[in-house]
């Protein structure tokens, strides 16, 4: 059997083929060869049902084919993928980028005629309106790698090497071919929770920012822009969108974008688990309501180590009032904090107090402890240019 790493070793791109299609052509081949399962199904879209499929044990699986003609014009072509077995030839055409041609699907389709017993499908990412058009005898049609993405994802349990398929599929997600995932009954009521969550969540975080004391001399107050972030979608003027998070921002340098700078001290409720360069949460997909210095360090990693254990010392009195210190989910910066899962105030008869409470103490004690400002002093000597946060 064929290596799939040593035949995707041979494709360095021809001027008129996307690399990424021979890519993708190998690893639909080395699925199709290793698991019988995808190969049938496959053959099944193909085929439209129109016909019983030949036994999958029989076939064998080709990819970059070169033709032979007596035709000059139809020798030497190059079949993406080809499935034959004694009795039916299945010629592939794999368009991911490159758009198809209708002088390409014709010499295809004399090629077909000529050497008999062969049909020719075009499988797309996108829509083909020359395939569309086509209605050539030995044309099975125009079929999207989204659909059999989704079909052979549906067949999971019948796959052998469960590791392949997951890689297989998971690169064709990330190309925009599927698989796409199926609703649940609890993501159906999404929206409708949603709605009520941000709403309440809103009308929380609107009278913390009048609650808070300020946070100290920050050195430089032309350094130091205080605004308050307002989640996803669109917010009131003044404040700042930023997915996952809402509340009050203090952040600085003031000539970055307010997610490119290295300094953030933010207070209100996270509720995103997929912002990679903030905390894991405490309880993963749950909100949280949280009190966060961000200290993001340029240069190597070795930086952030060594800024971590200097502060150690810096906040060990925070740090039995309840605060820790802990890497970013990415592991670029540093975080103090103290935070508490909105499901521990459930069971309190005015949660929303408790919230309001919590965060009102935790900020008063960082205040109190008067380390903002030497945590701003010491990330500001520590500047230099930093990674997008994105």
């Amino acid at each position: 059997m064929s290596n799939l790493f040593v035949q995707l070793a041979k494709f360095r791109g021809r001027p008129e083929r996307s690399s990424i299609e021979n890519f993708f052509t190998e690893l639909v081949a080395e699925i199709l060869r290793r698991e019988k399962a995808i190969l049938n199904e496959t053959l099944r879209i193909l085929l439209r049902g129109s016909q019983a499929v030949p036994g999958v044990e029989h076939f064998d699986v080709r990819t970059q084919h070169p033709t032979r003609s007596r035709k000059s014009d139809l020798s030497g072509l190059r079949l993406d993928l080809v499935l034959e077995c004694p009795m039916l030839r299945v010629i592939i055409e794999n368009k991911v980028d490159s758009p198809l041609t209708k002088g390409q699907l014709e010499r295809y389709l004399d090629y077909a005629e000529e050497i008999g017993a062969s049909k020719v499908a075009v499988i797309s990412r996108d829509r083909c309106p020359e395939a569309e058009r086509c209605d050539h005898r030995l044309f099975l049609g125009s079929f999207f790698w989204s659909d059999l993405a989704n079909a052979w994802s549906a067949r999971r349990e019948s796959v052998s090497n469960q590791y392949l398929l997951k890689g297989v599929l998971e690169f064709m997600k990330e190309q925009d071919m599927g698989p796409t995932e199926p609703f649940d009954q609890e993501e159906l009521r999404a929206p409708a929770l949603w709605t009520s969550f941000s709403r309440k969540v809103h009308a929380l975080m609107s009278c913390l920012p009048r609650r808070l004391e300020p946070i100290g001399d920050p050195g430089d107050e032309k350094d130091l822009d205080h605004r308050d972030l307002y989640g996803m979608g669109p917010g009131p003027l003044g404040r700042l969108n930023e997915p996952g998070l809402i509340g009050t921002l203090w952040s600085s340098p003031v000539d970055k974008p307010p997610g490119d700078r290295d300094f953030w001290y933010f207070v209100g409720v996270a509720y995103s688990p997929y912002v990679r360069w903030w905390l894991r949460p405490v309880c993963t997909e749950e909100p949280e309501a949280v009190v966060a210095v961000g200290m993001w360090l340029s240069g190597p990693l070795s930086n952030v180590d060594e800024f971590q254990a200097q502060l150690y010392p810096a906040v060990e009195a925070l740090i039995a009032e309840g605060f820790e210190v802990a890497r970013t989910e990415n592991l670029e910066g540093v975080m103090l904090f103290r935070r508490r899962a909105l499901r521990e105030f459930l069971a309190e008869a005015d949660s929303a107090g408790r919230i309001i409470e919590f965060l009102e103490s935790s900020h008063r004690t960082l205040v109190a402890s008067e380390q903002i400002p030497r945590l701003h002093e010491l990330i500001r000597r520590q500047r230099g240019p930093l990674p997008s946060s994105a």
